[in-house]
């Protein structure tokens, strides 16, 4: 009778998803490491993140086969999305090979398998397969932050994550609150990255004053930080902009912090940003001169601009795919470049025809960008720990402002509308390739660890799909201001280009003071009470 191998729970470090991962023999004891290179069959969250860690266990210890003869399976994505703590899952066929006497690793993405990960169902099913458990020493991140938070550590649970609705959350906190005031207990919990700013603002707001609150993040790295403070200490922070914290972050095990971000990186952003909105607001200026330049119609330049739609749903639909393969780094600068230029072709084209190629292209560069630019700005305000992302659109509508009113300036001086859209191309170009160089370097694998199919397009389902919706209702009135605004002005109301291009740039004025408001915002407030706030105010005569 063949002699069953061993379940070996290996653990990882907690640089996952970083730019710079420390040497792996300062994260995990050499013995761990030997004992992990001699393991050949493997299960795990994700396959290439599993070939990734094992390809960097080989530098330090030589696996006892190659990555190409590594023997990997993958849990299944229910496993993933709804744990495998509740025994619903069985795990026992993926132990065929451990009772055929082969040792099996348990590998999770970072930290300890089956502790805050997927896992616990393997280890269940090895004690019932009589398959002895071997756990390996490694960092556990709850023990970490735990230890260094000051908080009880002889009494203590972990609760897992708490709910996503607000209200629900709010009552969550506070029956947690009660029970470690009333037994000692201390609570420990996660959220990921995008969720991090909401919960700690519901923390500082739910939690009595003298409730003693600790936030880690980044442990084991040379970027780690530890914060632990009554929740008065907290606000107090909060209201005079305290950025001594690792603001707004709460402890995550997969939370992408790294060096890299820096003013020169945000500015960089901004700027992206700013040409954007500038070029844009060059094509809602001179959509009169593009009407006609070519004699053609309202319907006609109707269609012209459902060109540009077509080229930008194409462009989003393929833009995760790219970026996610090249970077945000190159696909902004490559596609913002030729943005800029192919404005300067509006009038230059020798027909109708020719139009709709091009305005197809610009549409679908003009996407891609958008989304390479959104892509880094919401990296920068993980990374910094505070919220950016309404000033970076703030900086679309300034940009927006100033090209409609350089615009009008340069028809109302008499300036050759192709001289105009050169020097517009010129200037914007120069502007894109020089923040390029500052933004964030692009790396060498997706941060995820996921596939390069989790970048293809799929439809949105659910809430997300309810807020799509909503996007694109607010889009429609946007659009048909950005598109339209200065041909109603000068055909309908007979105002002269120069001055009607000022409807576009007040408009943007008005838009930018709001977005430059909105990080401020969302500081204070949760994201629902925002939305349903503006939807509010939209309601009003």
């Amino acid at each position: 009778m063949t002699t069953p191998g061993k379940l070996y729970l290996v653990p990882a470090p907690l640089d996952f998803g970083c730019d710079l991962q420390a040497p792996l023999q300062d994260a995990l004891p050499l013995g761990t490491l030997q004992a992990a290179a001699g393991i050949t069959h493997w299960i795990c969250e994700n396959a290439k993140s599993a070939r990734a860690y094992l390809k960097r266990i080989d530098t330090v210890v030589p696996l006892a086969a190659p990555l190409q003869a590594q023997n990997i399976q993958e849990l299944p994505r229910e496993v993933h999305k709804k744990g495998d703590h509740a025994g619903q899952f069985d795990a026992r066929p993926l132990l065929a090979a451990a009772l055929e006497g082969h040792d099996v690793g348990l590998l999770s993405e970072a930290g300890m398998p089956a502790v805050a990960d997927p896992g616990s169902s393997v280890a269940r099913a090895a004690h019932d397969l009589g398959i002895t458990v071997v756990p390996l020493t490694g960092p556990v991140s709850l023990l970490l932050a735990l230890a260094a938070s000051g908080l009880n550590g002889q009494n203590f649970a972990f609760v897992g994550y708490l709910p996503q609705d607000g209200g629900e959350r709010q009552a969550r906190i506070r029956e947690l609150e009660a029970l470690a005031l009333k037994t000692g207990q201390t609570q420990l919990f996660i959220e990921t990255p995008y969720r991090n700013a909401a919960l700690l603002q519901a923390l500082v707001q739910t939690l009595q004053h003298n409730t003693r609150l600790a936030v880690a993040r980044g442990l084991t790295l040379a970027t780690a930080q530890v914060r632990s403070e009554t929740v008065k200490a907290w606000r107090a922070a909060a209201a005079g902009h305290d950025r001594r914290a690792p603001a707004r972050r709460v402890r995550d095990r997969a939370l992408r912090v790294g060096p890299g971000v820096t003013a020169g990186t945000r500015w960089a952003s901004r700027a992206q940003f700013f040409a954007s909105g500038f070029i844009f607001a060059t094509w809602g200026v001179h959509v009169p001169t593009v009407k006609a330049h070519y004699a053609i119609d309202e319907a006609q330049l109707g269609l012209a601009m459902l060109a540009a739609g077509a080229g930008a749903m194409v462009g989003l639909t393929s833009a995760g795919r790219w970026i996610g393969r090249h970077g945000p780094r190159r696909m902004a600068a490559l596609c913002g470049c030729v943005y800029a230029l192919l404005i300067a072709g509006l009038i230059a084209m020798p027909g109708y025809a020719a139009l709709l190629g091009l305005l197809a292209v610009f549409g679908l560069v003009t996407s891609v960008f958008d989304v390479a630019i959104n892509t880094e700005a919401a990296q920068l305000e993980l990374r910094g720990g505070q919220p950016l992302m309404s000033g970076m659109h703030g900086m679309f509508s300034l940009g927006g402002m100033v090209g409609a009113a350089s615009g009008s300036a340069a028809l109302a001086a008499g300036m050759a509308p192709q001289t105009h859209l050169w020097t517009v191309a010129v200037v914007m170009i120069g502007v894109v390739a020089i923040a390029s160089t500052r933004m964030l370097p692009t790396p060498t694998a997706p941060a995820d660890g996921a596939t390069a199919a989790d970048h293809g397009f799929r439809l949105p389902r659910g809430v997300l799909a309810v807020l799509g919706v909503l996007a694109a209702l607010g889009l429609i009135a946007e659009g048909a201001i950005y598109d339209w605004s200065v041909l109603y002005m000068q055909q309908e109301l007979g105002s002269p280009q120069q001055q009607a291009a000022l409807a576009y740039a007040s408009f943007s004025a008005a838009m930018a003071a709001a977005r430059f408001g909105g990080d401020a915002m969302r500081a204070r407030f949760s994201p629902t009470a925002l939305l349903r706030g503006s939807g509010l105010l939209r309601q009003r005569p």
